[in-house]
């Protein structure tokens, strides 16, 4: 994993959703700190994937920019946005026939890390397999795996534990954590904000609602979370 350059992922302004439709978010001042682990949380249909795809620079924004060390990320080139942020989507790529080494390689040409870090974080058995004879959470797994050997400054996932069941899920936050203290950005939409506590160590946390991104207090309980997202209502 590289040695993060502490670039802020700031969010300048910005306005997100599709064009011909009423924004998702509307001019959206935001920034997260370039380290740590950070949690955006939301209703269905709020905003959260949005978000995130127009921060990991999948999705143009509406208008404003998402800034990098004063660089908008949207005018990098997607091989230098691609050294910078690394992406997980909420749906891992299940029609793939490519091997589980193969998807790693392409993140990363050391063999041997590559094999250490499918033994920390995933299953060695896998190595050999198709992406497509994996279940979903495994293949899920692996991408996340791919996102950590891509070796960015800034790791954003899309409900990473939607196919994860909860022993898998409290490992991801384990791991997600681990990331972090080691200087990685690491930005996380989910719905599973009820295991955060007791299994990771947040930095911050923001809630998606009518069209703005509100911070809340990382040392409120989820109930207290879930309190706020029934007064967005």
């Amino acid at each position: 994993m590289s040695v993060s350059h502490n670039e802020p992922l700031i969010l300048d302004d910005l306005s997100a959703g599709y064009k011909g439709r009423p924004p998702v978010l509307a001019h959206v001042n935001h920034q997260f700190p370039s380290k740590g682990l950070h949690v955006i949380i939301g209703r269905n249909g709020a905003g959260k994937s949005t978000l995130i795809r127009t921060l990991a620079g999948l999705q143009a924004p509406l208008s404003g920019s998402v800034q990098l060390n004063a660089t908008s990320l949207h005018d990098l080139p997607a091989n230098e946005r691609a050294q910078r942020v690394a992406f997980v989507s909420s749906v891992p790529p299940r029609t793939s026939e490519l091997r589980v080494h193969e998807v790693l390689a392409l993140a990363s040409g050391d063999e041997e890390r590559n094999r250490s870090m499918l033994q920390a974080a995933g299953d060695p058995s896998w190595w050999k397999r198709r992406l497509q004879e994996l279940s979903d959470g495994e293949a899920q797994r692996v991408m996340f795996i791919r996102a950590l050997l891509q070796g960015t400054d800034w790791i954003l996932l899309d409900e990473p534990t939607a196919f994860l069941d909860v022993p898998a899920r409290l490992a991801l936050w384990r791991e997600l954590t681990a990331a972090a203290s080691k200087g990685v950005g690491v930005l996380v939409a989910t719905h599973d904000y009820g295991e955060i506590q007791g299994h990771a160590e947040i930095d911050s946390i923001a809630m998606v609602g009518n069209h703005r991104l509100r911070p809340l207090s990382v040392r409120a309980s989820a109930s207290d979370w879930t309190a706020a997202l029934m007064v967005e209502l």
